[in-house]
């Protein structure tokens, strides 16, 4: 062979190699741009992977496996690790629904309460709110039937001993009832969670008590922590969402997720570890991830209740922004018919410091507008955990307890100790230690039509030294 043939051959056989060991060995070539574009359409599914993996293997809130469910025994207090602001006048029941095989069974006691509601969503973050006390359910037993496109072993007949049946979008699902007692009745509580934890979970085999075969479960890719799995695992979890989901080729919203998902080499039924896949650049996503929560939480932070009346519905009624948006900000609430959060801001429009006293003040006409319970709150901004009490009271509302005066007007009280003219029920602790401190206001079932002209109350600091300095 001539020299000059032997140096193109290899020239030749150097770029093949190069450009098989691009597409099989995963070297990232890709722009900014384009790590930016994959994850505003696809973060969702792996952001509600890692929280859907923390409820069934984590601590805390967690059903401990598969087609099992977390029953509790008391309400979550600022030590809560799982939801983010959670609500400290709530009752949590989680289930963790495999439906791969067969569908599953959830069988709910009646129950006495302020308000209750149960929601389902997949890995893809669709969410649906099959029962809610709004509507009128559980005043009675009511058994629910969950399934996917893809199970298996659904039956064709008729089973007039289910009274709901869900089609979820993914084989693999949670669903989590939320039941908020009359807190001002002692009885209550007690009651409620006696009453939640005859919830029973079964797959529909064993709800009919017939033989059945469990299918092995998969190999799901273990969350170590959730920015390192962001980082690190981005598109192997992408891939294990994908492979137990059902997409709709007519629907936008799956069909921009797929074909960003696809530049990269995930595409439905295949491995996560497939060699077709391509690695990225751990700083690149986390770079993307940083510039896309700046510009969401902006974004968010300026919604009005007509804003969030957009989120938190079935992904047929929903854009890739607005998915974007609550996966960041707000994961796994519920829309706004159901529940409202809203921030309340101070005059100056700063976070509180617990160095300094604060108040705020409502007149009996602009009390916040709800058929259903509502209190205000404090939480730590930065970690969304509550702010530390001693006697274990974090809010002041209709169901937490407050007191109004002759007038019927309210002011709650933020500082690090309670004077004498001041309220038990209105005031709310404030430690030298705690910074960038937020209101929050929370609602249940709210009364959307009396929004319209309704301003939310700002919070005052009371201008005088600082508190414990």
């Amino acid at each position: 062979m001539k020299t000059k043939d032997l140096w193109a051959w290899v020239v030749m056989l150097i770029f093949t190699l190069s450009c098989s060991a691009d597409y099989f060995a995963g070297r990232s070539r890709f722009t900014d741009a384009e790590i930016e574009d994959l994850l505003r359409q696809t973060y969702r599914y792996v952001s509600t992977y890692i929280y859907m993996s923390e409820l069934v293997h984590g601590t805390g809130i967690s059903t401990r496996g598969w087609n099992k469910l977390y029953k509790p025994k008391k309400i979550r207090d600022e030590r809560e690790k799982i939801w983010l602001y959670p609500n400290d006048d709530a009752l949590y029941l989680v289930g963790a629904l495999d439906m791969r095989n067969h569908p599953v069974v959830i069988s709910f006691p009646a129950l006495s309460c302020d308000y209750a509601s149960m929601r389902v969503f997949s890995f893809d973050s669709s969410m649906q709110v099959p029962l809610s006390s709004r509507h009128g359910h559980f005043a009675k037993d009511e058994t629910v039937l969950f399934y996917s496109d893809r199970t298996k072993n659904m039956p064709k007949d008729d089973m007039p001993f289910i009274d709901h049946f869900v089609k979820v979008s993914g084989d693999f699902a949670i669903a989590v009832l939320i039941v908020v007692p009359d807190l001002m009745e002692k009885k209550s509580l007690p009651q409620s969670a006696k009453a939640v934890r005859k919830t029973e979970l079964d797959l529909l085999p064993q709800y009919l008590e017939i033989d059945y075969r469990e299918e092995k479960l998969p190999k799901f890719i273990k969350a170590k922590s959730f920015e390192e799995d962001l980082q690190k695992n981005y598109l192997q979890i992408l891939q294990f969402t994908f492979n137990f989901l059902s997409f709709d080729e007519n629907l936008s919203l799956d069909q921009s997720a797929l074909d960003a998902a696809h530049k990269f080499g995930v595409v439905p039924k295949q491995s996560p570890y497939s060699r077709r896949i391509f690695k990225i650049k751990r700083e690149q996503i986390s770079k993307a991830l940083e510039k896309i929560k700046t510009q969401q939480f902006i974004k968010f932070n300026g919604m009005t209740h007509q804003d969030m009346s957009k989120l938190y519905l079935p992904k047929e009624n929903m854009t890739s922004e607005l998915m974007l948006m609550q996966a960041i900000c707000a994961p796994l609430s519920l829309p706004a018919n159901e529940y409202l959060n809203i921030k309340i801001k101070t005059k100056d429009e700063q976070s509180m410091d617990g160095r300094f006293e604060y108040t705020l003040s409502m007149p009996t006409s602009s009390l916040p507008p709800a058929i259903g319970p509502w209190s205000f709150m404090s939480y730590h901004s930065e970690s969304g955990k509550l702010v530390f009490s001693h006697d274990k009271k974090y809010s002041v509302g209709t169901n937490t307890g407050m007191q109004l005066d002759a007038l019927g007007n309210l002011t709650i009280y933020l500082s690090g100790t309670k004077t004498a003219s001041v309220p038990q029920a209105n005031w709310l602790p404030l430690k030298a230690e705690d910074r960038d401190v937020e209101m929050v206001l929370r609602i249940y079932e709210p009364d959307l039509q009396a929004f319209e002209n309704w301003n939310a109350p700002q919070i005052e600091k009371i201008l005088k030294a600082p508190n414990n300095p």
